[in-house]
């Protein structure tokens, strides 16, 4: 469940994709298939601690608020998006739902904003793969479920691509 308090949308440094599904939503584990976007971002060691520290006291209001709200003095906390991989990659995880039903069962849509090392918008298909030099805006979303705690989710809102790298034709399905 999510908390509702004003999301800040914070931009990343620029890091190197991979995991990436911004272009379109990744259906394969969503029956309901809207799916999630998603991209796991790698930043420099000094840019990694930097947008950490940017979210940190988001992270600890949020908590605080959580904790009075649930009247504790202590929650489970969740998983962190920061992690640092096995190659010793200091990594940012992102990811959005691609949609859903509201309550009144309207069904609704969610993309990611594409812009050009310009700032303009991109108006083609090119899908951005592994290894893409990009900048984000990025939404936190602070929630609490009782069996996994206290957690943040960074959306991606947007993306600036500054260096683009498509997928090449071994990493597309009708090269199998």
């Amino acid at each position: 469940m999510s908390i509702h308090r004003p999301m800040k949308t914070i931009t990343t440094p620029t890091g190197v994709t991979r995991y990436c599904w911004l272009n379109t939503p990744d259906t394969r584990w969503d029956e309901g298939g809207y799916g999630s976007y998603r991209c796991e971002l790698i930043l420099e060691e000094d840019d990694w601690n930097k947008l950490k520290k940017e979210i940190t006291p988001l992270y600890e209001a949020a908590y605080q608020d959580e904790m009075m709200k649930q009247g504790k003095k202590k929650l489970k906390q969740a998983g962190s998006p920061f992690f640092v991989d096995d190659d010793n990659n200091f990594v940012v995880k992102t990811k959005m739902k691609g949609g859903g039903k509201r309550k009144d069962g309207t069904e609704y849509k969610l993309s990611v904003a594409r812009f050009d090392s310009q700032g303009h918008p991109v108006k083609d298909d090119s899908i951005i793969g592994a290894g893409s030099r990009v900048k984000m805006g990025l939404k936190v979303r602070f929630w609490w479920v009782a069996a996994h705690g206290f957690g943040m989710t960074l959306e991606p809102h947007g993306v600036q691509i500054l260096e683009l790298a498509t997928l090449g034709a071994s990493e597309n399905a009708s090269s199998f």
